[in-house]
């Protein structure tokens, strides 16, 4: 026969393992619940086909939908790759562009530099890198004499 405290201590460690064990054995991990996430790397391009390489030195900035916003630096060539994983979802965006060159004989349409009136959607999904390719407007700048 057993004492009462030894089966306290066999219905106590049925317990913990109940309460503990169980959920790890039917895949309850907190591992199967992290977000997938996936690189993103793309290119801006202007509507007339010519590449966004006067946005250089630039920011690609992403919106979550938790407005957290992700800063991603556009290259030489109007390229930009972020290596950093992002969680998969669909993030605003909009580009915040260089200081403007005295030279240059266009300008980026002033919409794109916000969230509210881009019109620009970045969708991470579940490919092994997320390709984006933004397409954007501009405008000529006025005659300087």
């Amino acid at each position: 026969m057993r004492s009462p405290a030894t089966s306290f201590r066999a219905l106590a460690f049925g317990g913990l393992v109940a309460a503990f064990g169980l959920p790890g054995a039917l895949g309850c991990s907190g591992r199967q619940y992290d977000a997938k996430s996936f690189p993103v790397e793309g290119t801006l391009r202007y509507k007339d086909g010519t590449d966004g390489n006067d946005l250089a030195g630039g920011t690609l900035e992403l919106e979550s939908s938790s407005k957290d916003v992700i800063k991603i630096p556009i290259a030489g060539d109007g390229t930009f790759t972020r290596d950093a994983k992002l969680p998969a979802g669909k993030y605003r965006a909009r580009i915040v562009p260089p200081p403007p060159r005295a030279d240059a004989e266009f300008d980026m349409d002033a919409k794109f530099r916000q969230f509210d009136s881009s019109g620009l959607s970045v969708t991470v999904g579940d490919e092994e890198t997320q390709r984006v390719n933004l397409t954007l407007t501009r405008t000529a700048r006025p005659n300087r004499q």
